[in-house]
């Protein structure tokens, strides 16, 4: 990796692409070294794994509210990803063996992602607790 390297050895990368590919071309390039067709990059303990699903994303950039007007819960998740599928579920009790989706576009409650995405909870509004999770797939 270098004195300075740009990955920490056991970096995870996950690589997708809609409509498939069959191979992927890696190239290092060490700035300021000399030749650039003389460098070489080194893969130690390469484990590949196909499948027709991008990696589940990592949800960040989000903004929880509860609606002062309507006392309805809503959540924004910013920078979802292209190709990959979010939605919120909640629950009054943290035990339940299974939490439904609110508000759902579609029966499971899954919306693409692609930009930001907003949730709310109309059936919340009478609860005197609620948790809620976002999932991604």
């Amino acid at each position: 990796m270098g004195p300075v390297p740009l990955l920490q050895p056991g970096t995870v990368l996950g690589f997708f692409d809609p409509t498939g590919f069959d191979q992927l071309l890696v190239r290092a390039t060490i700035a300021g070294s000399g030749d650039p067709t003389l460098q070489a990059i080194a893969l130690d303990n390469v484990q590949v794994m196909l499948t027709n699903r991008p990696p589940a994303p990592i949800i960040s950039g989000s903004d929880f509210v509860v609606d002062q007007v309507t006392h309805e819960p809503g959540l924004t998740v910013c920078d979802t990803i292209v190709g990959c599928q979010y939605r919120m579920v909640g629950t009054d009790n943290l035990t339940a063996g299974t939490w439904p989706p609110v508000t759902p576009p579609s029966a499971d409650g899954w919306q693409a992602g692609g930009g930001t995405l907003t949730f709310t909870d109309p059936g919340a509004a009478g609860s005197d607790r609620r948790f809620y999770r976002v999932e991604g797939r």
